[in-house]
Order: C-alpha cells, then structure tokens, then sequence
C-alpha cells in the first residue's frame, strides 16, 4: 500500500478536501455571506494546520523514508479531517488528527536517527509542536492557547527548510548558533504560553522576528 504514486493520490484528494473546507470556514471567519454548509464544522484552524498540512507534509516525509506503515499518520489526520468535515463528534475527530500529529512525530524520530543535522532537528520540532498544539486542543485549552503552536509547526517546518537551502552557502559558526538562538527563543515563548498567554505571545513574536532578520 502507498508504495505507487497512484496509491497515494486518494489520500492527497482527501487532503485537498479538506483544503477547501478550510478555506471556506477561513472566509466565513472574517465575515463572507456564505452558506455554512451544515453539518459540516467550520474549524478553520484545525482543518488547515491538522488535516490539511499535517497529512500533506506527513506524506511527503513517509515518502522520503520508503515505510509503508508509517503512511498510517497521514492516513489517521485525512480521517480526522474528514470525519470532521463529515459532522461527526467533534472530539472523535480531534483525536484521530492527534494520533496523526504523533504519527509524524514517530516519522521524525526515524529521520533523526538517519541524519541528525540542524535542519531536521528543527523540522522535528515542528511536528512536536503540533503534537503540543493538538493534545492542548483536545484538552480543551483555548484557541488562543493552541495557535501559536500549531503556527509553530509550519514556522519551524520552513525554517528547517531554509536552513537546508543554507547547505549551498554554508553560515559560519556564529550565525549558525545565533540563528539556533532565536529557535530557542521562539520555543521559550510557546512553552510560555500555556502559563501566560500574554507574555508568551510577546516572547514567540520576537523569536519569530529573530529568526526573520
């Protein structure tokens, strides 16, 4: 299963669904007159970043490590997506994108052992983050408590991307542990979040202006 490009196009046709559904609560969220389409949840956040992105991204790294069984996170954060879409129990739905949050955890653990170097360190960190961000949610934290981590996820996943880009003109050693610096910063100002929202949310702002300059 998944070992053919054509396996892997249902679940990345699931993935687009879920796409546009986001979109759509994302518009509706900032005051378009449109239908709401009910039964379907307009959860803008947790759609884009979990069931959309996760199962994207998770894809592309279960592709890149050629293991069948680990297309199994993908597949659990389409299924939550869906199911959510679907109207289902909201909670039902949560914890199946959790379990696909964890599932690209366990993806990175893999890559780390196979090649442990800046870049995948700091991607790793954005699949925790989203692990964070999803176990908080279905704790019923705020979403002004969880969107910061799930912006991590994809702050981090293109941070790591660049630093890779980075390997054509190699930074010296101390942009290198400045640039780490500012990550360390950012991941001071989610973890500060779940304390203080506030103050957090101030901290995590300027690791991420950091990490830009």
């Amino acid at each position: 299963m998944f070992t053919k490009p054509s396996h892997r196009f249902p679940l990345l046709f699931l993935s687009v669904t879920i796409l546009l559904v986001a979109m759509w609560s994302g518009l509706l969220r900032v005051g378009w007159i449109w239908p709401t389409l009910a039964p379907w949840r307009m959860a803008h956040g947790p759609l884009m970043i979990a069931g959309f992105l996760g199962t994207l991204i998770g894809v592309e790294r279960a592709v890149a490590l050629n293991k069948s069984w680990l297309y199994l996170g993908p597949v659990l954060s389409a299924a939550g997506g869906i199911y959510y879409v679907a109207g289902g129990e909201e909670l039902t739905g949560a914890f199946f994108m959790l379990a696909g949050s964890l599932g690209l955890v366990i993806m990175f653990v893999f890559i780390l052992k196979q090649h442990r170097v800046d870049y995948t360190v700091v991607m790793a960190l954005g699949a925790i983050a989203l692990f964070v961000g999803m176990l908080l949610w279905v704790l019923g934290y705020s979403i002004p408590k969880v969107v910061l981590w799930w912006s991590a996820f994809l702050v981090l996943t293109i941070v790591g991307e660049r630093l890779e880009l980075s390997r054509l003109l190699p930074p010296s050693a101390f942009k290198r542990n400045t640039g780490l610096a500012t990550v360390a910063i950012y991941l001071l100002g989610l973890i500060l979040t779940i304390f203080s929202t506030d103050l957090g949310t101030r901290v995590a702002s300027a690791g991420m202006v950091l990490m830009a300059i």
